[in-house]
């Protein structure tokens, strides 16, 4: 049976295999770096997705004739309402990948920042050398106020993020469904290409290494 290791216990084999302090430095730095783009990158998702289950709504409603897309124009609006909960889906899927990539170059920055800055580690420092984010600012300010009202608010907003896409994909194939007939080749093929990338999406969460602790 394969035993798995958690991100911390990596972090200190990796540290005490790395002779000189520099090397651990330049890698804090790059992945600092790594993390700013990932916390960009959720936040373009996030606002993608918004805008493509709002094109929808309007596609669905017939409220317009043309859906520019950058960077074509489709005018072809029965095509564009079966695609649309597709590529609704692809982006969940991204932001499930980037959201456990998140949640684990976070344990690793911080179990390095333990190693090679303990009194920062110690007094919850780190959370202010981190790339800034809405999640970084609550787990900051709980901490700091030893409360967890930030999390008790901002908990059902996480869950509507996690949630929403997958409702909203399920509402839609239901509006189309009721348009186009449960015979349409184009729909089915876009309700198994949805299918596809939303249980991928579920197992980047379930199979990410930041759910592995150490004992």
């Amino acid at each position: 049976m394969t035993t798995l290791t958690s991100l911390e216990t990596r972090v200190d084999t990796a540290l005490d295999a790395l002779d000189n302090d520099e090397s651990k430095t330049r890698y804090l730095g790059a992945l600092r770096e790594n993390l700013h783009r990932i916390e960009q990158k959720v936040g373009n998702h996030l606002k993608a997705a918004v805008l493509v289950a709002l094109a929808f709504e309007l596609v669905s409603r017939g409220t317009v004739r043309e859906l520019p897309l950058r960077p074509i124009t489709v005018t072809d609006l029965e095509l564009a309402q079966k695609l649309l909960p597709v590529l609704l889906a692809y982006l969940y899927n991204q932001l499930s990948s980037l959201y456990s990539m998140r949640i684990s170059s976070i344990r690793i920055h911080d179990a390095v920042v333990k190693r090679l800055s303990r009194p920062i580690f110690d007094n919850d420092l780190e959370y202010f050398v981190r790339p800034y984010s809405w999640f970084t600012a609550e787990d900051a300010f709980d901490r700091f106020r030893q409360t967890s009202l930030f999390s008790r608010i901002t908990m059902p907003v996480k869950l509507a993020i996690v949630a929403a896409p997958v409702v909203f994909i399920v509402y839609a194939y239901v509006l189309c469904l009721q348009s186009f007939g449960a015979g349409d080749a184009m729909l089915w093929t876009s309700i198994v290409a949805s299918l596809i990338f939303m249980v991928q999406g579920m197992l980047f969460f379930y199979h990410s290494p930041a759910h592995v602790h150490a004992e």
